[in-house]
């Protein structure tokens, strides 16, 4: 889970844009629910 996190915090440092606009948690599917199917993928 580390990886996910650690990318979505150097985008947030960054801007934030490459988060694509999505929370770490959100309904529907935040940033985390993408990494992780990503992942799985």
């Amino acid at each position: 889970m580390h990886t996910c996190l650690d990318q979505y915090r150097a985008n947030e440092a960054a801007g934030g844009s490459s988060n694509a606009g999505l929370k770490w948690i959100q309904k529907g599917g935040g940033y985390y629910s993408q990494c992780n199917a990503h992942l799985k993928s």
